[in-house]
């Protein structure tokens, strides 16, 4: 298995099939964080698109970063760019997002750059962290 292909085969949707999780999910955040639509977000290691595309529903900018291309066929109104966080710079400036959903993947990325995010405030940093400042 190429890593460009880990989606098709640790995703494959007759093993995990799309459930409406995603969008439970992101409604609760959008409602409980009282997130702004046209907020720019990305998420790294987006996968399938699943969560990208739920934010895009909700009125989001979404910008996705992963070694596989799953996501754009899934989520078409993502802006998608291919690339190894391992190998590769992220081709974003500091202080581009608005929000930096926070998932679990994110801890096996070793990237050569880091996006500064001192603009944003810490509920949107790690949105899915259940602490809030209030």
């Amino acid at each position: 298995m190429s890593n460009a292909n880990y989606v098709d085969v640790i995703y494959n949707p007759s093993l995990k099939p799309f459930t409406d999780y995603p969008s439970k999910l992101i409604n609760y955040l959008v409602k409980r964080y009282k997130l702004v639509k046209n907020s720019s977000l990305l998420e790294l290691g987006c996968g399938r698109g699943e969560f990208l595309k739920e934010f895009i529903d909700q009125g989001m900018i979404g910008y996705g970063v992963d070694i596989s291309d799953y996501a754009k066929s899934y989520c078409k109104d993502g802006k998608i760019v291919l690339c190894d966080l391992s190998k590769q710079k992220l081709p974003f400036s500091d202080n581009y997002f608005d929000l930096l959903p926070n998932q679990t993947q994110t801890i096996y990325f070793k990237p050569t750059h880091t996006l500064s995010l001192d603009n944003i405030p810490l509920t949107t940093k790690f949105i899915y962290n259940t602490e809030s400042k209030k």
